[in-house]
């Protein structure tokens, strides 16, 4: 409900991205992300554009709101990754959802850098337990 009344207060937009060419709406921060529907859509069309586009050479995992796909680096067709599947919508328990899988497959170590203190805090936390 507070979602619908802020983009109402905002006067945001509702912009359908159906193209990799299409022009960015001009009032992109302002405007275009505050519409839960267009991060939505916008989300899923990068999910979608950068699993088909992934680097044939390097195994690449790709994560929507509801799923994690792999494209392997051996041109097998993509892969539902059942283990990162998560129902949280906070970027900071996919990351790490993330990270922990890439160290419990096989990678030594996974430099996180950002500058959201929830971030910090989070990787504090799971760093010691």
């Amino acid at each position: 409900m507070q979602r619908v009344k802020r983009e109402e207060a905002t006067g945001s937009q509702r912009v359908k991205i159906t193209d990799r060419h299409q022009k960015l709406p001009r009032q992109f921060a302002s405007k275009f992300l505050k519409n839960s529907d267009n991060t939505t859509d916008l989300l899923q069309f990068l999910y979608l554009h950068f699993l088909a586009k992934a680097d044939a050479k390097v195994e690449t995992l790709v994560s929507n709101a509801t799923s994690c796909s792999k494209k392997a680096f051996n041109g097998q067709p993509s892969q539902n990754v059942f283990a990162l599947r998560s129902g949280h919508k906070e970027a900071n328990t996919w990351l790490f959802l993330h990270a922990q899988h890439a160290m419990q497959n096989g990678c030594n170590a996974v430099l996180v850098a950002s500058p959201d203190t929830g971030v910090l805090l989070s990787g504090l936390v799971l760093s010691v337990t």
